[in-house]
């Protein structure tokens, strides 16, 4: 027999090799969480943060166009206030909504434009026109997936590298104003203005809809409809937390909509929501000036504090060992999750 297919048939028999694990995440300690760096105030107030990878870069959004990228090196060298880069020129229309994930953010504008964003270079590689007014944006985990959400109450979802719509589906009547693609990438949580969670497939099959608020004893007033302004899915999918106008954050079964808690603390609307990806803990950020840590069982762990108005956002570091937050104050901060090592 010819060596050549002999050869082929031993490697056909054997069992594929394993792909390699991913790296593992440092240990953190959110007990221990303690204030970093902080920026010299920024030219704009900031309405959105992501982290970019390779080279790792943290993206600022102000409304009005306005777009900061920053190397982050000069972060863990800081020992002052950061010096701020010099403002780049976004899109030149009023910023909606913002996504980021690994390489690739994207920026959205009332008029119904969809920019979007490769590398670190501030320049947008592709417009995707969507032709009406856009409140909600969100990128799957591995930037493949574009999802937007609309006034009209419709959501579409583009291919991100190359544009091309792969869905769309009417999630309501009322404005989608959150969006959150389940760790998986194949299932898409969408808030409304109408206070109500809908969760689809990427093909906009229901999985389930429910009210963002925690349910209330029969013949009690219902408390006031809220709209839906943060959701993130825990790094198994299986839950899945909310946050509107009121200062609780309200945790769902993702596939059944079922009530698990809330977590009261803050005194003030809740304006993002992020799970570290080991699930050990759940980040909140509010208008009541502080960022929370919560672990999985709904407690509270730590309150960091600082800011002077609005914390409007946060975003992990490419190690998940920093945590990133935008104030309305016009500063960034980095927080420190994990002890460092003694000299």
């Amino acid at each position: 027999m010819n060596s050549l297919i002999l050869g082929v048939l031993i490697t056909l028999g054997q069992p594929a090799p394993k792909p390699p694990a991913p790296p593992a995440l440092p240990a953190i300690q959110p007990a221990n969480a303690k204030a970093g760096s902080l920026s010299n105030p920024l030219p704009f107030p900031p309405m959105g943060l992501g982290y970019l990878t390779a080279p790792e870069t943290l993206v600022v959004v102000g409304w009005e166009n306005q777009l900061i990228l920053w190397k982050t090196d000069v972060w863990a060298a800081a020992t002052g206030p950061v010096a701020v880069p010099n403002a780049g020129q976004g899109p030149a229309a009023r910023i909606t909504a913002f996504a980021s994930a690994k390489g690739m953010f994207a920026l959205a504008a009332l008029e119904g434009k969809i920019f979007l964003y490769k590398g670190s270079e501030g320049k947008p590689g592709t417009t995707l026109e969507a032709k009406k007014p856009i409140r909600a944006l969100a990128l799957d985990s591995e930037g493949t997936l574009l999802a937007a959400g609309f006034e009209d109450g419709s959501i579409q979802v583009w291919e991100a590298a190359t544009g091309k719509p792969k869905s769309n589906w009417q999630a309501g009547s009322d404005w989608v104003t959150a969006l959150a693609f389940s760790p998986d990438g194949k299932i898409l949580a969408a808030g409304t203005n109408d206070g109500f969670v809908r969760v689809h497939d990427v093909q906009g099959k229901k999985v389930v809809e429910f009210l963002a608020q925690a349910p209330v004893a029969a013949n009690t007033p219902k408390p006031p409809v809220f709209q839906v302004a943060a959701l993130a899915f825990s790094p198994d999918g299986k839950s899945l937390a909310c946050s509107g106008g009121d200062p609780g954050i309200h945790l769902f079964q993702a596939n059944d909509g079922k009530f698990i808690r809330t977590l009261p603390g803050h005194q003030a609307p809740v304006t993002s929501l992020l799970f570290h990806p080991t699930g050990s803990l759940l980040i909140s950020t509010s208008c009541d000036k502080t960022v929370r840590l919560w672990n999985p069982a709904g407690n509270l762990i730590k309150t960091l504090e600082g800011s002077n108005a609005w914390v409007t956002g946060g975003a992990f570091n490419q190690s998940f060992d920093r945590l990133f937050t935008t104030s309305i104050d016009g500063t960034v901060r980095s927080w420190d999750l994990a002890d460092k090592p003694k000299k």
